[in-house]
């Protein structure tokens, strides 16, 4: 049984936290798990890293702080994609996924190693 894995990520945009997706993608990347990716703001550019492994994006078109429509998008993607595990990068993808009270959050420090942007 293949475990389902959603990375919550605020954009796509050139980051510590995408770095760490992209990681995550090539060491998770067997028959054990399936993993998707869900942004808040439409991706400029989606890396190659997660076009190389295949990765399925979805983008929830947040328009604004808190968007009713984003909110509707992510719930809609949970019932669908039914993932065991949400790992949202960043504050503002918990406070996402806090919200539409994704099941089995995994939070990490929050903090960036020193000399990271």
């Amino acid at each position: 049984m293949r475990r389902r894995v959603l990375h919550l990520l605020p954009s796509l945009a050139p980051s510590f936290h995408t770095n760490q997706v992209a990681l995550l993608l090539s060491e998770l990347a067997d028959e054990q798990f399936e993993q998707a990716i869900a942004t808040l703001r439409s991706p400029c550019q989606v890396p190659g890293e997660f076009i190389r492994r295949g990765a399925v994006i979805h983008d929830l078109k947040q328009r604004f702080a808190w968007d009713p429509f984003t909110w509707r998008r992510l719930r809609s993607l949970l019932r669908r994609f039914a993932p065991d595990v949400v790992c949202p990068w960043g504050a503002e993808a918990l406070a996402w996924a806090r919200a539409v009270r994704a099941p089995n959050v995994i939070r990490r420090a929050d903090r960036l190693p020193p000399g990271v942007s």
